[in-house]
Parts: C-alpha cells; sequence; structure tokens
C-alpha cells in the first residue's frame, strides 16, 4: 500500500485531531441554553472548520440569531445574507433579514423582507406579526390591523395580537371592540397589569346595585366559550403564556337545557374552526355534562362512564343561596362517596371497588358556598352586571392510607340577564388554574 506523503500525512492527523473540537464547537452553537456569547463564539469556531454547505446554513442561522439577541444586527445581516446566497428560500432568513433592517432603521427594506418571508411561509406567523408595527409605524393601521387578523387566525390562542388589536381599537375610540379584545388578550395571559389597567377604565369600577336574582332555569341555547388552563408558575397565575399560549386554550359552543329541575345539562362541543384533540379525541364528539344549576358537578367517573362514581353530598341545601344577595353564606361538611360498578372490571378494582354496587367513603371536606357580592364584567361578548359566587372544598381524601389534602376553588359570575356564568375560575390544590369567559359570536 502506498504510503502518504509526509506533509499530506501531517494536515490528515491535524484534520482528524480537530474533529473533536469542531464537533464540539457546533454542538454549543446550537445549544440555546448557552448565553448568545458562548453561541456566537463556539459558532465563529465551527464555521471556520470549512463545513459543508447545509452544516454552514445551519450555523450561519444560529449565530444571526444570537447576534439578534446581543443587538449586533449589522453583523447579523451578514450572516444572514451569507445564508440566503445558501438557501434564497429559506423563509426564515428572510423573516430575521427583516428583524436585522428594522433594527437599523431600514423600514422599507424590511418590508420588502417580511413580504418575502410570507410568500413563502404564509402559515408563520412571525413575519406578519412584526410586518404590522411596520405598517402601525408608517401610519397605515388598516394594513395593521389587517396583518394582525392575519395572525390571530394563524394563532387563535396567542394573547399578543389581541392586545395589539385592541390597542388599534382604543386609538380610534372604539372603547366597546377595545375592551372586548383587552378581555380576550388577559384570558390568554393574565400577567398583563398594564392590560388590565386600561380594561378597567373600559369597566364601571363601582359594584352595581342589583335586586336579588331569584333562580331561573337557563333557556335552550348555544354560547360560545374560551376556556385556557395554567399550570403552576413560581410568580403565580402568569403560566405558561410564551409564543404559544396557555397549557391547554380552546374555543367550544356550549348548550345548555334544563332536564329535571335543578339539573342542567350541557353539551360541549368545539367551536367551529378549532381543534381541541386534548378534549375531544374525535373532533365530531360532544360531551355531556350534567350540573347541579349549571354551577356544581354533583358526581364524577374516575375511570370513564362505565366505572366508579363519585359524589359529594355537601351537607346543605345550596337551594338555599337562592336569592342571590350580597353576604349569604352556606357551609357544612361534605361527605364525598364512591359508587362501585355493578360489573367487575380491572379498572374499579385498581382504584380499591372489591364488591359490585359497594359503597366505599373517600372522606369529608369543609365546603362554603358564597355570595361574595356584585360586579360589572366585561368579556368578549359583552358587558354584563354579575353576582360573583364562591364554592370552595378542602379536607383530606383517599381510600385507606393512601390520602392526600385536596383543595378545589371555583368563582362563577353570574349574569342574571342570561340566566347563567359568563366568567369562571377554577383551581385546585396543585395551583392548576382555568380560566373561561363567554365569548362573542365570531367563535
Amino acid at each position: 500500500m502506498r504510503r502518504l506523503p509526509i506533509a499530506l500525512g501531517w494536515v490528515v492527523a491535524l484534520w482528524a485531531a480537530a474533529l473533536p473540537a469542531l464537533a464540539e464547537g457546533a454542538a454549543d452553537c446550537r445549544d440555546r441554553d448557552l448565553s448568545p456569547v458562548t453561541r456566537i463564539e463556539a459558532c465563529t469556531a465551527a464555521l471556520a472548520g470549512r463545513p459543508d454547505r447545509s452544516t454552514e446554513a445551519e450555523l450561519l442561522t444560529e449565530r444571526a440569531a444570537a447576534l439578534g439577541l446581543e443587538d449586533r444586527w449589522a453583523e447579523a445581516l451578514v450572516d444572514l445574507r451569507r445564508l440566503l446566497v445558501l438557501e434564497p428560500n429559506r423563509a426564515w432568513a428572510h423573516y430575521w433579514e427583516g428583524r436585522a433592517l428594522d433594527a437599523l432603521d431600514l423600514p422599507d427594506r424590511a418590508m420588502a423582507a417580511f413580504d418575502r418571508a410570507i410568500a413563502l411561509a404564509p402559515e408563520d406567523p412571525f413575519a406578519p406579526w412584526h410586518r404590522g408595527f411596520l405598517h402601525e409605524e408608517a401610519g397605515d393601521t388598516d394594513a395593521a390591523r389587517a396583518d394582525w387578523d392575519r395572525v390571530r387566525a394563524l394563532r387563535p390562542f396567542w394573547p399578543e395580537p389581541y392586545r395589539q388589536l385592541g390597542h388599534l381599537a382604543w386609538d380610534a375610540d372604539d372603547s366597546e371592540r377595545a375592551a372586548g379584545l383587552y378581555a380576550l388578550s388577559l384570558l390568554l395571559d393574565p400577567d398583563q397589569p398594564v392590560l388590565r389597567a386600561q380594561l378597567a377604565r373600559l369597566v364601571p369600577s363601582a359594584p352595581p346595585d342589583l335586586r336579588p336574582a331569584e333562580y331561573a332555569p337557563p333557556p335552550d341555547r348555544a354560547l360560545p366559550y374560551l376556556h385556557t388552563l395554567f399550570a403552576p408558575q413560581a410568580d403565580g397565575l402568569s403560566g405558561d403564556t410564551g409564543p404559544d399560549g396557555p397549557l391547554l386554550a380552546a374555543a367550544f359552543v356550549r348548550r345548555q337545557a334544563v332536564t329535571d329541575g335543578d339539573r342542567v345539562r350541557f353539551e360541549i362541543a368545539p367551536a367551529a374552526g378549532f381543534e381541541m384533540e386534548r378534549l375531544f379525541p374525535d373532533p365530531a364528539r360532544r360531551a355531556s355534562v350534567d350540573t347541579w344549576r349549571g354551577l356544581l358537578v354533583p358526581e364524577i367517573t374516575p375511570t370513564g362512564p362505565q366505572g366508579p362514581r363519585i359524589r359529594t353530598d355537601l351537607g346543605f341545601d345550596p337551594a338555599t343561596l337562592w336569592p342571590l344577595t350580597t353576604g349569604t353564606t352556606l357551609s357544612g361538611t361534605a361527605d364525598v362517596v364512591m359508587t362501585c360498578p355493578s360489573a367487575r372490571m380491572l379498572t374499579a378494582v385498581s382504584v380499591g371497588c372489591i364488591a359490585p354496587g359497594a359503597e366505599m367513603s373517600l372522606g369529608q371536606l369543609d365546603v362554603t358556598l358564597s355570595v361574595e357580592g356584585t360586579e360589572t364584567l366585561r368579556v368578549p361578548r359583552g358587558t354584563f352586571d354579575t353576582y360573583r359566587v364562591r364554592y370552595m372544598e378542602a379536607g383530606t381524601l383517599g381510600i385507606g392510607s393512601l390520602t392526600e389534602p385536596h383543595r378545589r376553588e371555583v368563582i362563577w359570575w353570574i349574569a342574571p340577564a342570561l340566566g347563567t356564568w359568563v366568567r369562571r375560575v377554577t383551581s385546585d390544590a396543585d395551583g392548576v388554574t382555568v380560566l373561561s369567559l363567554l365569548a362573542d359570536d365570531a367563535f
């Protein structure tokens, strides 16, 4: 076998020795948990190793993004121009080119870059989101509104487009529309104190003087609601409201009808144009829920409709809360009982059901149901005078020695004009918070 020339042998040896370092540099370049400065250095080192075309494009992408985070937009633009030579139809590169040109105060060229990005990736919301600000700064509010409406349609559970559309409505003295859009944005991200203050200016602050409200069975009607779920965070209610919004956000239509006196059944189905796979694996499926006067859920089935049923006997008659009057409070001790299914099921045995039909005590809860006051509330559907009703339960539940603390709180804002609630907030011992608002007909 021929031996390599000595000089070439040294080159091969040095190249082989550099491979681990180049690979490590490329990995650090891609690691977005590292600081932008560290990533820039790693990307620069990796690019100096003369990578192939596809790897070079990836490294330029990462370095441009890191340079942008450091406000080094002129340098980022150089990388983006190199990237566009390699991949001229890459929408992401045109989008970031627009960001860089905007930061360098070149709005016309930035607008053209965003136009190219949108033409290449019409389903992406980022370019129209930023282009909307350029339109607004240029005084073209109609074009800004069109861009942010586009973003809202692409990402209906982002709080940002609702906030910006609300600002446009505010500037146009359309306070009713501004209030509705602000309410939507706050539903998707409650941690916006400035926006909450603006909404408060549009809604009366003094509690309304309402006559005591007798219970009226809700009419058979379909109402649209927006529903969001937030996980506990270190700073309280803010939740996971990054680009993808809350952990779960959904739009659904709820049809309510009285089935037997105080028992009200709700049929819940996804609203048109909104997917809710986590709630409805089959989009055509409708969920039916029986409630007591539309407020309390009397029983649950932890392992499906054929499994055990759990009911809570409150220890007082909740009907005595009506007529709703500020200051009325009911309290008692509730027994939580599980009824085992008549047929033996593995899932039932797993939760402690030994004998079919047997009733098992899961523990007791201290419960209260109270009318805290009246409040004028602005939701996307409109402005309503409401009674604020709070339900709380706390105690320890379990089977045998397997017990754990339990807490649940639900607050309803009941509008006598509608015969149902227009806002609901629920929270549990794990800190999970669910917000629901009555929406407008657009949903």
